[in-house]
């Protein structure tokens, strides 16, 4: 297993490799077409800089490894044209190319070529330089192919080796075997150098192990076993013992060995494959020493272990040492376990302590999950060798680096694009790694080329080089600088980095990263930087006026762009797609703080999802742009009578509704992306509401609110600025909020909130002119309303989105997980059904009643399969009773499936609904269905023999029981009938694990789900092997028919409505008074009153409190002379406010003034006209002059307007005009 090959390690044998892989005609023609157009302007000369870096670190992850740099070195080293290049060249190039640029070419060389880059196997991260290329601008740009060659492939494979090394742990041993899966020979040579680099530690690879001395192992594939049907073609047969002597005849022994083996295993000889055997003979004669066979071939518990214990323990006595085995089929985990226990059997029994610590290698089909879940199972794989997912990096194809133009004659050179992720930063730059305290990597900062260095100690500045730009503030413990020089002037500068020294300084990188960095799902994304000086050359540089970052610099028409905001939670798993995409005058502006400061909110922390959400925005945008084009292209056709015009017009509508089918596209792909919600179970989230202040930005909601507290209140607004910061503070909190418990708290927070800001801003006679602004969730179209009720919907419907992903991120490996996303499933159900009955004529898709009642749906049968699993895993016996309460739990998921996918097929939403749902949905429906039948066969066959006789007569009872129909022409009591009845199961239970895996292949976005194909390929190899071992040879009897599973759970959904009563709040506008009196629907005068006391006092009667209302004016009296009236209520005394004053605190400050004159601010409250004129019409009623609120249906469903604490159980008061009150009045 470790026998290294001699090897040819050194400079000459990797130029040799790398002259023959990449000559300079490697590269794309168009290269050569503006190398020409640069030498014929005569610019070919030019010093010129380019940078090579990748956009977005790969797989998800938040870190990358650098890797192809040494063959870089030597194709720069050996750059150059030989007569046949050159005489190619002038004959694909158009005629007209002047003879004398192939003059040119002949003598071209990287002579004048310099290079600074990041050493191999470093980590490297997002946006960071890692080559800096200078030298003639022909030149440096003819690389520019080649270059990006060279390190993209390397750098991918090194970085999921990387990710394969964290997810198997240090006690693990890696094996690369891809080389026959790898995309050409080229692929195969370079996935085997890089993977060792990442972490591998072996490969199967030979010609690799030769030219870059990586540690070469192998051992024998299932054609060698299968090639030996009987111990004859074993030849020769003997072997000569370890320390000399007589040779001994192998095969007898082994086969003395195997008899005591099947004794001591309690096995039997007539399962024992004498092909197998001879097989593993003939290896280990042939390599006694190197003894390490494939043993699952035929049967790994049944021949497969038992023959190797029997060869091994033969070798063992000869003096050989063997190594061990290698398993790569079926459950991996559970034959490694069941290995290592004969291992250790053999090893007590026979003692042969060696046999303790054989090596057992797993190879099948390994993926990054699965090899993260074989850490979480019970295993006793030692090495675990890797092909496919590894060179083929089959999750993503490419890294993604560019080669741009930073620097031409010195002066700086950016791009600019409406996709800001395009942009560049000009100018040379040095770039730099902040280390904190602990020496772990803090940020990467970009610096001008002729700034100073950063010191470490010294406080500095910087922008990020992400979409919010907000300035940052660090310390750092120590500085070090990311790149050297390594060409300079046509020559290495700088000794090679061998394979084994480029893998040692990648495992040392990335034991410096953070654990929250290095971690595989959902980790936090590292920050990268740039200086202000670097943003000065940026607006010197930039060819329209720009703001204060890259990404500013992409606003159209000089509008300074939206700041995108919208981050989901950092967790175990991912966040709620939900984005309000503030301007940039909202009330962050001032403080550049960028820390959460609420519960429950988290919005920093980069995810997978946060840049999916990213994308989502930027496409609802795009849908409104291409919306109201095509709304005025519309007009403009109905409006014009020029039928050139129409023509013109049409042709452009043409254009603009592809475009707009394309966003919805993708759109539909982005809503589809469910593998980065998961984590190891599969299970349905839903993309929330976006909500966006493309209306109306927060600044003009604080313009009209203070503008409202003028007016209506009659107060100065900068006295309430804290309030209106605060108000602005949830609502910028509430788009981030973080996903557990605290996220839907928050959400009901705000929701709350909304019934304050309804009654104390927004009049039924006066519109305070807000509109919000939502997009829809299914269809990227947005809604803009004016009602507060649809704030209150879409933030509803968002706290029914945020449960789902609560229960998406739930580890339902255990029996809490699996309650806890019941419980969030059950909410989320909660929050639609609530939704669904009091929103009526919903503006959007995704609010309407069908969409509605699609995702209560959706969540009921999420939490019967998590009911349906958590029986699966409470009860591990194979019981009679449990396998049938299964099986009726998988039917009942399988009914509630498909009353889904009913749902999902109205022809309201059938055309909306992604097709990668209804696809999941029908995958899910076949599955449970298969499970059903699956358990069922297993009830009847593996619990045939009944222990008690007592309750015999009850088992067949339920087994009949379970069906919708009795079995035709079966006797239960027969065993025979009943494995004839089960057969019939496992047939069905096969057809619907085939249906289920057709509708899996048919979905582009399921097809990348790898946990999913996982487990379908599972369930359906178990049934499989299980109708093998009951289909008899000798069975011609006609096949039963299985009757359906009977449906049943013994835990129904308890949909939870949403309990706004949990999350108590306080008015943010408190100050502004009592509610009953001071909000939007009341009106009032307000007067100033000087008061003398008398001397039968003041001549006024008091009453209530908060505020105190004057019950009754003496006539006369001095309250009556001053001008007090009934009806009046008392807002200060003496310039002391009293709007939330007790009773007896007035009468006390009233009281204490006797002898001088006092100052009162009261209000009277007036009707608005319309109810003036109906109490002041001659036909109104008493009745009708006391009523002001009209009569409400009690039967009809309340609104979402009329959502308040009064409808969860939460006490308010309310203002009528026949108020009582309880407190004591008196005259004063």
């Amino acid at each position: 297993m470790n026998g290294n090959m001699a090897t040819l390690e050194g400079d000459a044998a990797l130029e040799l490799s790398v002259r023959h892989r990449v000559p300079p005609l490697l590269t794309d023609l168009y290269q050569f077409s503006m190398a020409y157009a640069y030498w014929r302007a005569g610019r070919h000369a030019e010093p010129a800089v380019f940078e090579l870096f990748f956009r977005e670190n790969p797989f998800g992850g938040a870190f990358s490894l650098f890797a192809g740099l040494s063959d870089c070195l030597m194709f720069l080293k050996n750059f150059s044209f030989s007569e046949d290049d050159v005489e190619y060249l002038r004959s694909v190039l158009p005629a007209n190319t002047d003879p004398k640029f192939f003059c040119y070419l002949k003598e071209l060389d990287c002579s004048g070529v310099s290079v600074s880059a990041v050493p191999e196997g470093s980590v490297v991260f997002a946006r960071v330089p890692l080559l800096e290329v200078s030298g003639p601008l022909a030149v440096v740009q003819l690389l520019e192919t080649s270059l990006l060659c060279l390190v993209n492939y390397a750098s991918l494979v090194c970085s999921n080796a990387a990710r394969f090394r964290v997810a198997a742990g240090s006690r693990r041993r890696l094996m690369e075997m891809g080389l026959r899966r790898a995309q050409g020979p080229d692929g195969g040579l370079s996935a085997s150098r890089y993977a060792y680099i990442g972490g591998f530690d072996l490969s199967s690879n030979a010609l690799a192990g030769r030219l870059f001395g990586i540690p070469v192992a192998g051992t024998m594939a299932h054609s060698y076993v299968t090639s030996f049907s009987s111990l004859e073609e074993v030849w020769p047969q003997t072997l000569v013992p370890n320390g000399g002597g007589a040779p001994v005849d192998l095969i007898a022994l082994s086969k003395l060995w195997l008899s005591r083996v099947l004794k001591l295993l309690s096995s039997s000889l007539n399962q024992i494959r004498e092909g197998e055997l001879a097989s593993f003979l003939s290896y280990a004669i042939a390599y006694p020493h190197n003894f390490l066979p494939v043993i699952d071939s035929y049967s790994v518990s049944g021949s497969g272990v038992l023959c190797f214990c029997a060869v091994a323990l033969s070798l063992t006595e000869l003096l050989y040492a063997p190594l061990g085995v290698r398993l790569d089929s079926g459950d991996l985990c559970r034959q490694s376990l069941e290995v290592r226990k004969a291992f250790r059997e053999c090893s007590k029994h026979f003692s042969v302590p060696q046999f303790e610590s054989l090596i057992i290698v797993g190879t099948n089909s390994i993926s990054e999950q699965s090899l993260a879940e074989l850490n979480k199972k019970d295993n006793e794989i030692d090495v675990v060798g890797v092909g496919t997912h590894l060179v083929t990096c089959t999750r993503q194809p490419s890294l993604g680096c560019v080669y741009k133009l930073v620097e031409v004659r010195g002066r700086g050179r950016m791009k600019l694009s409406e996709d800001p992720e395009k942009s560049t930063l000009p100018g040379r730059k040095a770039v730099y790694r902040l280390l904190d305290s602990h020496g772990h990597p803090q940020l990467d900062l970009l610096c001008l080329w002729e700034e100073a260095a950063p010191v470490a100690g010294v406080p500095l500045k910087c922008f990020p080089l992400t979409e919010n730009s907000s300035v940052q503030s660090m310390t750092p413990a120590q500085v070090t600088s990311l790149r050297s020089e390594v060409f300079l002037c046509g020559k290495i500068s700088s000794p090679l980095s061998s394979a084994s020294e480029s893998r040692e300084r990648a495992q040392a990188s990335l034991q410096t990263l953070n654990s929250h960095h290095r971690r595989l799902q959902e980790p936090v994304q590292y920050t990268s930087g740039y200086t202000p000086w670097s943003l000065t050359s940026q607006r010197e540089t930039a060819p329209i006026a720009t703001s204060s970052s890259p990404i500013e610099a992409m606003g159209k028409h000089g509008t300074r762009p939206k700041r995108m905001t919208d981050r989901q939670v950092d967790s175990h798993t991912g966040e709620l797609m939900m984005s309000d995409s503030g301007s940039d005058e909202d009330f962050t502006q001032d403080t550049g703080s960028t820390e959460s400061v609420r519960k429950g909110c988290d919005p920093l922390v980069s995810t997978q999802r946060s840049k999916l959400q990213q994308r989502r925005a930027k496409l609802n945008q795009k849908i409104n742009r291409e919306l109201l084009l095509r709304t005025g292209a519309e007009n403009l056709y109905r409006a014009s009578s020029n039928q050139k015009v129409k023509e013109t017009v049409a042709l452009e509508l043409s254009f603009v509704n592809s475009n707009l089918q394309l966003l919805k596209e993708e759109l539909e792909e982005l809503n589809s992306s469910m593998n980065i919600y998961q984590t190891q179970s599969v299970t349905c989230c839903f993309p929330a509401k976006n909500g966006s202040d493309g209306q109306v930005v927060l600044s003009r909601r604080v313009e009209e609110k203070k503008e409202f507290i003028s007016e209506h209140y009659g107060e100065e607004p900068s006295l309430y600025r804290s309030e209106i910061q605060e108000f602005m503070e949830l609502r910028q909190a509430m788009r981030t909020p973080s996903r557990n418990d605290a996220g839907p708290e928050l959400l009901m927070e705000y929701f709350n909130q909304l019934y304050f800001l309804e009654q104390r801003f927004f009049s039924p006679h006066r519109s305070l002119g807000l509109h919000f602004h939502w997009y829809d969730s299914l269809t990227g179209v947005p809604s803009v309303q004016r009602a507060l009720a649809f704030e209150k919907g879409s933030v509803l419907f968002n706290i029914g989105a945020l449960y789902t992903q609560i229960g998406a991120r739930q580890d339902r490996s255990t029996l809490s997980g699996i309650e806890n996303a019941i419980d969030a499933f059950q909410r989320a159900a909660g929050a639609f059904l609530y939704l669904r009955e009091n929103f009526s004529h919903a503006p959007s898709l995704d609010m309407s009643g069908p969409a509605l009642s699609m995702l209560v749906r959706l969540m009921v049968a999420q939490v019967q399969e998590c009911v349906c699993e958590k029986l699966i895993l409470s009860s591990q016996e194979n019981k009679l009773k449990v396998l049938l309460q299964a099986a009726q739990e998988a039917a009942r998921v399988s009914d509630v499936y498909s009353l889904v996918l009913q749902a999902m097929s109205v022809p309201l939403l059938k055309d909306y609904v992604p097709f990668s749902w209804i696809s999941m949905v029908q995958v899910k429906t076949h599955h449970f269905r298969a499970l059903a039948h699956y358990h069922t066969a297993a009830a009847l066959c593996d619990c045939s023999g009944f222990q008690d006789k007592d309750n015999e007569e009850g088992d067949i009872k339920a087994l009949i029981q379970i069906h919708t129909r009795e079995p035709e022409k079966l006797n239960l009591h027969d065993p025979e009938d009943k494995r004839r009845l089960g057969k019939a199961h496992l047939r069905k239970a096969i057809i619907r694990h085939e249906e289920a895996l057709r509708l899996h292949g048919i979905c582009k976005m399921l097809r990348k789900m790898d946990l999913l194909q996982e487990v379908l390929a599972h369930t359906h190899s178990r049934s499989l092997e299980k109708y093998s071992e009951m289909d008899q040879e000798d069975d011609f009897c006609e096949l039963a028919e299985a009757p359906d599973i009977q449906s049943h759970t013994q835990q129904k959904p308890d949909i939870r409505a949403p309990d706004f009563s949990v999350v108590r709040v306080t008015d943010i506008f408190h100050r502004l008074g009592p509610l009953s009196v001071f909000s939007a629907r009341n009106r009032w005068i307000r007067r100033s009153v000087c008061l003398i006391r008398g001397e039968a006092g003041l001549g006024l009667t008091l009453r209530g409190d908060s505020p105190v209302l004057v019950a009754g004016v003496l006539p006369g009296g001095c309250a009556a002379e001053a001008g007090l009236r009934d009806g009046d209520y008392i807002v200060s005394v003496n310039g002391v406010d009293c709007r939330w004053a007790e009773h007896a605190e007035v009468v006390h400050a009233l009281k204490s003034c006797s002898e001088q004159a006092i100052e009162l601010h009261v209000i009277t409250l007036q009707m608005h006209q319309t109810e003036r004129r109906l109490n002041l019409s001659p036909g109104a009623t008493e009745q009708q002059q006391c009523s002001r609120v009209p009569e409400q249906n009690p039967h009809r469903p309340s609104s979402l307007w009329s959502w308040s604490w009064r409808t969860t159980g939460v006490s308010r008061r309310t203002l009528s005009s026949s108020r009582s009150f309880p407190e004591s009045q008196a005259m004063y």
